[in-house]
């Protein structure tokens, strides 16, 4: 029987571990005064994972250190691949595909956890990184299979771990998630544009040391960050998925329901529903300001049901549209990976119809621009 079976049955690792075990000290210590503490239910959760970050503080401490000096001098190069979209928009879908063609480098779940240990368990040499290599989880909001060594993720979790400068924080202590999406997401001041760069920068230095290849970016918290990705590489490419907005909002709402466990905070249910709808219209809207930056040639676009029904046919048309190579080449690993989730269901859920008209009201006209229309009541599928 396969080891990582193994180890998924034995224990749901997912249920564990918490995002900010692999944090430092006083990341830790700023996120609980910046955000006024947790809720008293969560209080033992908080213990466990001050618990954590205290005994795995002398190790960071000095891999951070070796890590830093590693780094200084690291060039980003050549220029990443950046794909982008709306959370739920098949971004993650995306990201493994091309993945799987084994010639990008990316962050895996496991770095974007403990980031400050990726130069150390990367290896073949390394005894924790081949055991990791047998571990497979699955994802909360998906069920996704994810195995902690070899899966790509996204970098944000390690930057959120390495600094509070994130949005993925409001996701966590969820009473600022309104003030950390207008800080964090809407930056709109130099000072914290000149943060958000050298966080970026560092993380990314660190992913090119560790993969030595050209690295493969999946991210949506950089769909309002175009301006500032082009500041630091000009060059980079951009692939942006989309996905009937309707449908976005229902399976984003479904995120944030399951990724609850995870929170220190918790808000009514209504509230982070209009946080949610009001996020998309402001992230879009960003985006349509800044995507006109991107040169001609570095970037196109993928409608997540083409590339759905025919994966290999809109991957030929991305390689081509960027001037990415060898696809005939990669698309055996293409198929391969197609296949190995041929088997893969998706969650299913309904909606009631009033909520379809508070959608349309407020995402109405992205529905339209995309080319989508708004359904009547029925089951969706994610």
């Amino acid at each position: 029987m396969d080891n990582g079976v193994v180890m998924r049955n034995f224990i749901d690792i997912e249920d564990i571990v918490h995002p900010y075990f692999g944090t430092s000290l006083s990341n830790w210590l700023r996120l609980l005064w910046e955000n006024k503490g947790v809720d008293i239910k969560v209080i033992p959760y908080a213990l466990v994972i001050t618990l954590v970050i205290v005994i795995l503080s002398p190790a960071r401490y000095i891999t951070n250190i070796i890590l830093k000096s590693r780094i200084r001098k690291i060039e980003v190069k050549p220029s990443p691949i950046f794909i982008m979209g709306h959370w739920r928009s098949g971004t993650t879908f995306l990201h493994n595909l091309i993945s799987s063609s084994g010639k990008f480098g990316y962050i895996n779940t496991f770095e974007s956890f403990f980031p400050d240990f990726s130069l150390f368990v990367r290896g073949e040499k390394s005894l924790f990184g081949r055991f990791a290599r047998k571990t497979t989880i699955k994802r909360l909001q998906d069920n996704v299979d994810v195995n902690v060594m070899d899966s790509p993720a996204e970098e944000e979790t390690a930057i959120a771990n390495k600094t509070h400068n994130s949005f993925y924080h409001g996701l966590i202590f969820r009473r600022a998630y309104k003030a950390s999406f207008k800080k964090y997401m809407l930056i709109d001041n130099p000072a914290g544009e000149g943060v958000w760069k050298k966080n970026y920068e560092n993380v990314m230095r660190q992913m090119t040391a560790v993969t030595d290849k050209r690295l493969l970016i999946k991210n949506p918290f950089n769909m309002t960050k175009i301006k500032l990705l082009l500041d630091l590489y000009p060059d980079a490419k951009f692939i942006y998925i989309y996905r009937n907005p309707y449908d976005v909002y229902l399976s984003t709402k479904n995120l944030h329901k399951k990724m609850a466990v995870k929170a220190l905070q918790k808000i009514d249910e209504d509230v982070m529903n209009n946080f949610i709808l009001d996020s998309y219209v402001k992230i879009m809207e960003r985006f349509k300001r800044d995507v006109s930056l991107i040169p001609t040639g570095n970037i196109t676009s993928v409608r997540y049901e083409d590339i759905e029904c025919d994966p290999l046919g809109e991957l030929q048309r991305v390689y081509k549209d960027i001037g990415l190579e060898d696809f005939e080449n990669d698309k055996v690993h293409f198929q391969a990976y197609l296949d190995s989730v041929s088997n893969y269901k998706k969650n299913s859920y309904s909606h009631e119809t009033a909520e379809t008209e508070k959608i349309s009201n407020v995402l109405g006209s992205f529905i339209k621009e995309m080319g989508y229309e708004i359904p009547v009541k029925q089951a969706i599928e994610n």
